[in-house]
């Protein structure tokens, strides 16, 4: 991807998992070719939506990551989340060591997103 926030060849801390929904978007990419055409469609689309009691709100789920107004990532406990924003096109990892909310990973996307539009 045209200019990485982190060099690629960094592969560090969360700059693996950034690289992946970088990649999980691509049809020509790794992940299409390891699971195929209709597989890979499957795993961008919504396959279940609804109430999600934990996330205590409407979401949609892919085959394992949400899927929600063009992006397609997965937030886990403590603020590390991962993702790939189709409209600004970028991918994006935020991991922490730490127990809190998504609050940070939120501000540096916002950041993120603030740069690319500059």
């Amino acid at each position: 991807m045209a200019g990485d926030v982190v060099p690629r060849d960094r592969a560090r801390h969360g700059c693996p998992l950034a690289l992946f929904y970088d990649d999980v978007h691509r049809t020509n990419g790794r992940l299409a070719g390891i699971l195929g055409a209709a597989l890979h469609r499957e795993l961008l689309e919504p396959s279940a939506s609804g109430y999600d009691r934990f996330v205590r709100g409407e979401v949609q789920w892919s085959l394992g990551m949400r899927v929600e107004g063009g992006e397609i990532g997965m937030g886990g406990i403590g603020g590390s989340s991962g993702w790939y924003a189709a409209g600004p096109d970028y991918a994006m990892s935020y991991v922490t060591r730490g127990l809190a909310d998504h609050s940070r990973a939120d501000a540096v996307a916002d950041a993120v997103e603030s740069a690319l539009s500059a």
